[in-house]
């Protein structure tokens, strides 16, 4: 049998963002790719985020009552893997590093704090993000949430972002 074609949402070029999220109670900071996501509003700023269900970061992400979204460069694309095909659960197993920025670090990517949470250097836009609703629609294997920016970093130069078109390019995707 023929593959299937792939949706037509497969051929779209999407930013490919990190969200950062700490647990509560204190954990280690965890991340994952997100390519779900846009602002949907001007005034107020707000955002909208597809929370893979059944991840760490999006427990952390609604317990926290927010993160911080990374918009990512293309020097980033060595972390895509380890932000989106890792579990921060699994990680600190024998054999594993100790959390997701342990292992990023491990493959020479630098980090740096922005309002105390722990990012990649050289993204192309960091904005913290303040839930403001989970949205009450099946939206099968991720849950929407709309969200307040809260704070935008201004520091980070305008550059091309990461996209996923690159990203199946180099056969990451």
């Amino acid at each position: 049998a023929a593959a299937a074609a792939p949706a037509p949402w497969g051929h779209l070029s999407q930013a490919v963002y990190a969200l950062w999220t700490v647990a509560p109670v204190g954990d280690a900071p965890n991340g994952c790719v997100v390519t779900y996501a846009n602002a949907v509003s001007i005034s107020p700023r707000l955002f909208m985020v597809a929370l893979y269900t059944h991840t760490l970061t999006r427990e952390n992400f609604i317990a926290a009552g927010g993160g911080v979204m990374q918009l990512l460069a293309p020097a980033h694309s060595p972390a895509v893997h380890t932000l989106g095909k890792t579990s921060g659960r699994d990680l600190g197993d024998e054999g594993q590093s100790s959390s997701k920025l342990d292992a990023l670090r491990e493959l020479g990517l630098e980090t740096r704090t922005w309002r105390g949470h722990t990012v990649l250097a050289g993204g192309c836009g960091t904005f913290e993000l303040r839930l403001k609703e989970l949205l009450p629609v099946d939206g099968g294997d991720h849950d929407l949430a709309i969200c307040e920016v809260a704070a935008v970093d201004e520091s980070e130069p305008a550059a091309a972002p990461l996209c996923t078109a690159a990203l199946r390019e180099a056969g990451i995707l």
